[in-house]
């Protein structure tokens, strides 16, 4: 049954990238809907996802995510994590209607995805971490 459940999550990295060219969508974080579960961090192939620093939110006890949209690669991973792990934060919106909207410019050459492949040589699967945590009792579900 959990290898069913984790069957879409995406494989974690096994080294990060960076990002070459600016691509046409960027992953966006609506920190009101976070969670601050920071499950999507790790599935980041170019490590551009952090908490918001903490004095941004007085009555917030954990702290959101957010993108460092200038490294963003576009690859989709983030939002597959978060929608199948946790709930639906995080969303691709086009570069020209996010920088018109935000007024920020990203930097790079436009556009293109040159990011990491999503296959089985990137990591381990979601499967096996679930499995691993559960053999070493960092995992413990009750019926």
């Amino acid at each position: 049954m959990a290898d069913n459940h984790f069957a879409d999550v995406p494989l974690l990295p096994r080294q990060m990238g960076k990002k070459r060219k600016t691509p046409e969508r960027i992953a966006v974080v609506d920190e009101d809907s976070c969670t601050g579960c920071q499950v999507c961090i790790p599935f980041c192939p170019v490590d551009c996802i952090e908490p918001v620093p903490a004095d941004k939110y007085q009555d917030v006890m954990i702290p959101p995510v957010h993108v460092r949209h200038n490294e963003c690669i576009g690859c989709e991973i983030c939002v597959r994590a978060c929608a199948k792990l946790t709930w639906n934060a995080i969303a691709m919106h086009d570069v020209d209607e996010f920088e018109k909207s935000t007024g920020k410019k990203l930097d790079g050459t436009r556009y293109g995805w040159e990011g990491v492949d999503d296959d089985a040589s990137q990591g381990p699967t979601a499967s096996d971490i679930y499995d691993d945590l559960t053999a070493d009792g960092k995992i413990k579900f009750t019926e």
